[in-house]
């Protein structure tokens, strides 16, 4: 009766192990976690504060969270999480540049790899720092009031170095660093690009 009914669900092997992964993750969540555990995976009181006042950086971005409906979609991304999670910790000055077609899921793996920074079950490198989709439209727009894109962009990334503990996530990335283009924004962005104090992902 089980066969009959995966086969009328049409339901492949590789549907039950996504689906196994995704019945575990929902048993963790419903798991009754104790006071010392909590106090174990957190941050610590007051390291927020430890990194700064980020009026720019605040004002141009959002962090990056993970939905309850994207936790299905995170377990397709398993081995992307762990591909980014190692670039970015591999240097100080590490990068990451996330390639695909729309849709694909590079936020989705963004996303995965937040929620593990946040709880701290990342590496000693990447747990508790801030990701952050930096809101390009809106920097762009600025610049016409501020003293120039440029200007906007390199407060916002003097905001990210002066925290120390940003990833910031650039979504279309291309059309800043592609010279000839209208958004080309190359000259603002790599002195940046190579500095230790925060970590940018393009997708």
């Amino acid at each position: 009766a089980f066969s009959r009914a995966l086969v009328a669900a049409r339901l492949t092997p590789k549907d039950l192990e996504y689906l196994s992964h995704w019945l575990s993750i929902r048993a963790e969540h419903a798991r009754h976690v104790s006071f010392g555990e909590r106090l174990r995976s957190s941050p610590g009181i007051g390291q927020g504060w430890a990194y700064g006042y980020t009026p720019t950086l605040d004002r141009f971005s959002r962090s990056v969270r993970l939905a309850r409906e994207d936790e299905l979609h995170i377990i397709a991304h398993g081995g992307a999480i762990g591909e980014l999670e190692e670039a970015l910790s591999k240097s100080e000055a590490a990068n990451a540049l996330l390639i695909g077609e729309p849709g694909v899921g590079k936020l989705t793996a963004v996303k995965g790899l937040a929620a593990r920074i946040r709880a701290g079950a990342s590496t000693p490198e990447l747990n508790y720092r801030r990701v952050l989709l930096l809101a390009m439209e809106d920097v762009l727009g600025a610049g016409t009031t501020f003293g120039g894109v440029e200007n906007v962009l390199g407060r916002v990334f003097h905001d990210a170095e002066y925290a120390g503990n940003a990833i910031l996530v650039i979504e279309d990335i291309e059309l800043y660093l592609v010279p000839g283009l209208a958004t080309h924004l190359t000259e603002a962005f790599l002195p940046f690009l190579r500095s230790p104090l925060m970590k940018i992902v393009g997708l």
